[in-house]
């Protein structure tokens, strides 16, 4: 009898993936499906705003949300249009608004209110000097994810300018991190079903998801595509970058064309527990079983993932502020130099090199990616087929994390060194005093990063450890 080696088997399941997941492209080509959220209340109670600014939050707000690469903003005027006629122009409670909202095929929406009072210059430096340490304007600001009845994100801050509202808000935005994932069915055969969603959507093996019919809905001029009502579930068997071939439960009428929805909160064990002995001893370990986790073990490349985002996200904007600021600044080096002056010569000199540099700063900032991005880049890149690519990739990316930690944990050592070492040069007044306090804080507050970290390795040993009691509460 003629042999066939494992690597043959793997290397011909790879095929037949590959060509189950192409022949799919002709069939149907969709994008990865965005939600639609429109920003349908903003509520202003400011005196001392002029209404120039209050608009210009509001197109901020959606400027920001049009570049969220998973969400498509809808315009409010024409959802209110809608809203209106099932609600006969009277006021809309909150339960009426999610549920019309979602009839119109809204995904998500942003609520937001902002009162209080815009203070003068003269303000601000009396109360400097009066001591008062209140905030002038509140700023709320929540995300509805109406689809699940969940809030996807809350902020409730006291801020001192328009400025900070404005950061503020786009902050937040720009940290909104989508727990659900939606994409089309592109092909379906013998009950499987091949999806736009793959490892770079959060994809992973043995996942769960949700199959939706895909309807159109019309919200006043605009067409939406929407989530109807469930038909089945589905099982992810096999993926790649960017597709997923699924397992349907069952028999459901799915067409081509259906929405698919993955979850975060419903993936299994980002590892299998060979896997996860592997990684921990370096070595396979035999006699373990899968068993559901009370907690869901995020995996070391989920974790950088989300660090990569941040940190690709604050490094372009971090880059625009440059840009930005380049541009103010050779603006004022134009206008310095038009003055017939020796002040105004001088000035525009360095208003040109301050600019300039800045620009520059700005560029490079936007064009190179740091360091943590490009070790999620690589580990995305690595293959993850077998178990043993799988274990080599989870154990690149424990790395890369762990690395992480270290480099948080020396800067904020240097920086309470630093804090401690000022604070003892100029102790002999209060603000010395207010310096050591910082340094000697740092030393015993870890960083989000650090904990992450912590976090990654306890919830690893605690499952392992979950593991083999499973496994010798099993044996014979």
């Amino acid at each position: 009898m003629t042999k066939i080696s494992k690597k043959k088997i793997i290397s011909l399941d790879r095929v037949l993936l590959a060509v189950f997941l192409l022949l799919a492209v002709p069939a149907a080509s969709f994008a990865s499906e965005k939600y639609n959220i429109c920003v349908y209340d903003i509520d202003y109670n400011v005196t001392g705003a002029s209404p120039e600014s209050l608009a210009e939050i509001e197109r901020e707000v959606i400027d920001t949300l049009s570049k969220h690469s998973g969400l498509n903003t809808v315009d409010k005027e024409a959802l209110k249009e809608v809203i209106g006629k099932y609600s006969g122009g009277g006021k809309v409670e909150a339960a009426e608004l999610a549920e019309t909202a979602k009839f119109a095929g809204i995904d998500y929406l942003l609520l937001l209110s902002l009162s209080g009072e815009v203070m003068a210059a003269s303000d601000k430096l009396d109360e400097l000097f009066e001591q008062n340490n209140s905030r002038p304007l509140h700023l709320g600001l929540k995300i509805l994810d109406i689809t699940h009845d969940e809030t996807a994100a809350e902020i409730n801050s006291d801020l001192d300018n328009m400025l900070e509202v404005r950061m503020g808000i786009k902050k937040q935005i720009f940290d909104l991190d989508l727990k659900y994932q939606r994409g089309r069915v592109e092909k379906i055969s013998d009950g499987k079903i091949a999806v736009d969603l793959g490892q770079d959507d959060g994809a992973v093996e043995g996942q769960k998801a949700a199959v939706y019919k895909a309807i159109q809905v019309k919200v006043g001029r605009i067409d939406l595509s929407a989530r109807g009502e469930m038909i089945g579930r589905a099982t992810v068997e096999k993926m790649t970058k960017d597709k997923t071939m699924m397992l349907m439960e069952g028999s459901p009428e799915v067409k081509v064309g259906d929405f698919v929805e993955i979850s975060s909160a419903e993936q299994p064990v980002a590892v299998s527990a060979e896997e996860a002995a592997v990684v921990v001893s370096g070595r396979p370990q035999d006699g373990y079983v899968v068993v559901s986790a009370q907690k869901p073990f995020v995996s070391a490349e989920n974790r950088i993932k989300v660090i990569a985002k941040k940190a690709e996200d604050g490094r372009v904007q971090s880059g625009m502020y440059g840009l930005g600021l380049g541009l103010v600044f050779v603006s004022l080096g134009s206008a310095a130099s038009s003055r017939d002056s020796y002040y105004g010569s001088n000035y525009s000199s360095f208003y040109y090199l301050y600019g300039l540099g800045s620009g520059i700063l700005g560029v490079m900032n936007l064009v190179t990616p740091s360091e943590i991005e490009n070790s999620y880049n690589q580990a995305k890149t690595m293959p993850a087929a077998t178990i043993a690519e799988r274990t080599e990739r989870e154990r690149f990316s424990e790395s890369v994390l762990k690395k992480t930690a270290a480099n948080a944990r020396q800067g904020r050592y240097i920086g309470a060194g630093v804090l401690s070492a000022l604070g003892l040069a100029t102790a002999s007044n209060g603000l010395g005093l207010v310096y050591l306090g910082f340094g000697v804080a740092s030393l015993f507050m870890p960083s989000d990063l650090e904990k992450n970290y912590e976090e990654y390795t306890a919830d690893k040993a605690e499952f392992i450890r979950s593991q083999g009691e499973k496994s010798s509460l099993d044996a014979p």
